[in-house]
């Protein structure tokens, strides 16, 4: 029997990281279906719908977090204390 985890107060800011590179396209990993997976993936959870930080076009090859803007803000944000949870559609975006 799976256990529903409880709703988390409405004060936990859930945040989504969506990028899509070129090499991404290959593999249909749109920017709408990371979205979709990323807002089922909370709903399963308990989780407030997510609010996204997007990168398009961004490689996430070497350590330049400069090259994708969302995702250094997403982290300034973190560290702020302005969002509590990250969820991603798969480890390596």
């Amino acid at each position: 029997m799976q256990q529903q985890a409880s709703s988390p107060s409405p004060s936990v800011v859930v945040a989504g990281y969506v990028r899509r590179s070129s090499e991404m396209q290959k593999d249909n990993y749109s920017i709408d279906a990371q979205k979709r997976a990323i807002k089922d993936a909370c709903q399963l959870r308990g989780l407030p719908e997510p609010i996204f930080y997007e990168d398009y076009e961004r490689s996430a090859r070497g350590e330049q977090i400069a090259k994708r803007p969302a995702f250094k803000q997403l982290l300034d944000d973190v560290q702020a204390g302005r969002v509590h949870i990250i969820v991603v559609h798969t480890l390596d975006r």
